[in-house]
C-alpha cells in the first residue's frame, strides 16, 4: 500500500501522520523530540528523527519503502541550507519517497484553506504572517524574532504584563490586577523580586510568552492596563494582515489563525477583527500533520 507521512516538526515535540496516498485515509502517527535546527544541534535533531520513524514503522507495521511521498513542515526550516540538510535526513529513512521540507507556517495555511492559498496569522510565542497567491508566490510580515520583532506574540503579551507590574511600583502606571496574578503564577512576593526572575533564573522567551494567558483573564474581568496590552497586540497583528493582505487579491483574504494566543483567546481575536478591512478570520479543524499531509498529496500530483 502506497502511503504519504506528514511530518510536523515543532520546537518542542515533533508529531508524524500517516495517511493513504489516495483516499487521505489515517494509517497511524507518532510522536518524537523536537526537530527544529534553529534551536538543536544537527546531531539531536537527526536522532530525534531517526526514534520518530523507528516507532511509527514499529507501531504501524508499515514498510518505508512504501512511502511515496513526505512532507516536513519545520520552524527550523527558514534558510535552504536548513531544508537541505533536513531532507537529507528524512531521504536516508524513506529511500522510496519523494521528499519536501518546509518552514512551518505553509503547513498550517493548507491545513485551514486546503489549498494553501490565503493567510495564515501565527500568534504563539512569537508572530508571523505569511500569504500565499495561486502562482505559488509567497509574502510575509513580521517574524524577525524577539529582539526586534514578534509583535503582538505571546512574548510581547508577556513582556509587556511584566512591564505594566513595574510601572504600578514606580508610580508610572495604574494598578492593575496584572500585579497579583503575576506574582501567584510566579510565586514571588514583592515586584523587585520580578527582576531576579527575568534576569538571572534562566528565564527566557517561553516562559516570559506563558504569562500571556493571565492578561486575557485580567482583560476578560475588566482590567484596563490589561485591555489596553490586548488591544496593542491586535493593533500589530492588524498591521502584519493587513501589509499582506494587500499583495493578495480580495478573493484570497481568508486568513487562518495560529498559534495559541489566537485559537485559545477569543477576545483578542475578537480585538483584531475588528481592526482588519477586507480580511476574514478563520479557525482550522485540522493540525500542521494534517496540513503537510494535504501537501504531500498536491506533491505526488
Amino acid at each position: 500500500m502506497n502511503y504519504l507521512i506528514g511530518i510536523d516538526g515543532g520546537g518542542t515535540k515533533t508529531l508524524l501522520r500517516a495517511a493513504d496516498s489516495g483516499t487521505l485515509a489515517l494509517l497511524g502517527e507518532a510522536k518524537g523530540g523536537a526537530s527544529n535546527l534553529t534551536a538543536l544541534p544537527e546531531k539531536e535533531v537527526q536522532g530525534n528523527l531517526d526514534g520518530l520513524l523507528a516507532d511509527f514503522f514499529a507501531q504501524s507495521g508499515l514498510s518505508p519503502n512504501d512511502c511515496c511521498g513526505a512532507v516536513l513542515g519545520s520552524a527550523g526550516a527558514g534558510s535552504p541550507d536548513a531544508r537541505e540538510r533536513l531532507q537529507g535526513m528524512l531521504a536516508a529513512l524513506l529511500p522510496k519517497s519523494r521528499i519536501l521540507v518546509e518552514d512551518d507556517a505553509l503547513p498550517v495555511l493548507y491545513a485551514g484553506t486546503e489549498t494553501g492559498v490565503g493567510m495564515i496569522l501565527i500568534s504563539g510565542t512569537g508572530s508571523i504572517c505569511l500569504g500565499r497567491n495561486e502562482a505559488g508566490e509567497r509574502f510575509r510580515a513580521g517574524g524577525w524574532g524577539h529582539l526586534i520583532g514578534d509583535e503582538g506574540s505571546g512574548y510581547a503579551l508577556g513582556r509587556d504584563v511584566l512591564t505594566a507590574v513595574m510601572e504600578q511600583f514606580d508610580g508610572r502606571g495604574p494598578k492593575t490586577m496584572l500585579t497579583e496574578m503575576v506574582f501567584d503564577r510566579l510565586g514571588l512576593q514583592e515586584p523587585m523580586e520580578i527582576i531576579d526572575w527575568t534576569y538571572r533564573r534562566g528565564n527566557g522567551k517561553s516562559e516570559i510568552a506563558a504569562l500571556s494567558s493571565l492578561c486575557e483573564k485580567a482583560a476578560l474581568a475588566g482590567d484596563q492596563t490589561a485591555l489596553a496590552i490586548f488591544n496593542k497586540a491586535a493593533y500589530e497583528l492588524a498591521r502584519m494582515a493587513m501589509a499582506v493582505a494587500k499583495k493578495l487579491p480580495g478573493k484570497h483574504r481568508i486568513c487562518v489563525c495560529s498559534g495559541g494566543n489566537l485559537t485559545k483567546a477569543p477576545l483578542l481575536r475578537e480585538k483584531l477583527a475588528s481592526k482588519l478591512d477586507g480580511v476574514q478570520l478563520v479557525l482550522s479543524e485540522r493540525d500542521a500533520a494534517d496540513g503537510c499531509l494535504l501537501m504531500a498529496r498536491e506533491m505526488m500530483g
